[in-house]
């Protein structure tokens, strides 16, 4: 007997392999790739939706588990060679609600990531956290309406650089302040 795994010789009987100790009383794995020669010779049988509805009404109806209850519809798949088409699927069409979306919350969150520039931070973040703001209150009166986190980050970004540029030039201001008052001490 030859092992399936390694293809060595075994003595007859043995339970596992001599040479890998693979179980030989396991049954082979199924190939996925190509139908076992049990089921090859029998015919694909597909049900339509009509059908599944049927068989599973019947089995509600029966009231019973696997193997009781209604018996299952079958019908096989015509025969393609003979000019006929198969019938495609049915398909039941889901409604995918698209959310409107929120200009005031993406020009807030483009302003909050604009003022991260040195020159324009100042200009920048009051408008940033401004259209956050309307684009919180548009999102909270409208449901559907997209864009709240849009609308956070623009009043965050917008925020925190605008405090930045801010500190800075009266860092800045502070710094020249002291600079003039100590030349005219000296």
């Amino acid at each position: 007997m030859n092992c399936r795994r390694c293809k060595g010789e075994n003595p007859p009987g043995a339970a596992m392999c001599v040479h890998c100790h693979y179980d030989l009383s396991a049954p082979p794995p199924m190939n996925l790739r190509r139908a076992p020669a049990a089921f090859a010779s029998e015919r694909i049988v597909r049900q339509t939706p009509d059908q599944v509805a049927a068989a599973l009404g019947g089995m509600a109806a029966g009231g019973g588990a696997c193997g009781q209850g209604a018996a299952t519809p079958r019908v096989e798949a015509p025969d393609v060679s003979q000019g006929t088409r198969p019938t495609a699927p049915t398909r039941v069409a889901i409604p995918r609600v698209r959310p409107q979306s929120n200009r005031l919350a993406t020009v807030a969150f483009c302003l909050g990531i604009f003022s991260a520039i040195p020159c324009l931070g100042p200009f920048l973040g009051i408008p940033a956290v401004t259209l956050g703001i309307l684009g919180l209150r548009h999102a909270a009166a409208r449901p559907q309406a997209a864009g709240k986190t849009q609308a956070w980050l623009g009043i965050i970004l917008g925020g925190v650089f605008w405090l930045v540029w801010i500190t800075v030039l009266v860092i800045d201001a502070v710094e020249r302040l002291i600079g003039t008052i100590m030349e005219t001490l000296s």
